[in-house]
């Protein structure tokens, strides 16, 4: 029995370190591509080029007006990778070809089922922005006073005499 729970126990850390490792894969192989040839024209969430946003996971999975440019496990299938091949029709990037060593690791991460780096999350951001290191100096404001100027008050008054300086 404790061989079985040390089983599923290996068997689920294994898949926790593959899934950070793709989500490392994407991060250092293919979000670089993806940002240096491909996000000018297909992030804008009004009008992309053909309809097609490669910012997200989603988006890609969702696609354009050709359908979705990603099939997960299926690189042949998928067809960011079949635009940037540049075998058919649809010849991506338009400025030229990717290099063999970009588009072996488009077709890697796309085997490895697409796994998406980590998003940023938005409540620690907001977080972040509350935070009284991240917040702008701005001049304070004195607190009203509830005594006008000139005026004492009997508390104060009591005891001044006894601050001034001795001669």
């Amino acid at each position: 029995m404790k061989l079985i729970s040390w089983g599923l126990l290996a068997a689920g850390l294994s898949a926790i370190a593959s899934a950070q490792d793709g989500a490392d894969f994407f991060e250092k192989n293919v979000r670089p591509v993806l940002v240096r040839q491909c996000l000018a024209c297909h992030s804008s969430p009004t009008s992309p080029m053909g309809g097609l946003r490669l910012d997200s996971r989603e988006a890609m999975l969702k696609g354009g007006a050709r359908g979705p440019a990603l099939t997960p496990g299926k690189p042949a299938e998928s067809l960011l990778l079949r635009a940037v091949r540049q075998t058919e029709t649809l010849r991506m990037p338009p400025s030229g070809k990717l290099k063999d060593a970009e588009i072996a690791a488009l077709a890697e991460w796309i085997q490895m089922g697409a796994p998406w780096g980590a998003a940023p999350n938005a409540k620690a951001t907001d977080a972040k922005q509350k935070y009284w290191a991240f917040i702008p100096p701005r001049e304070p404001q004195p607190p009203k006073c509830a005594t006008p100027p000139g005026e004492s008050r009997r508390s104060t008054a009591s005891f001044y005499p006894r601050l001034k300086p001795r001669d």
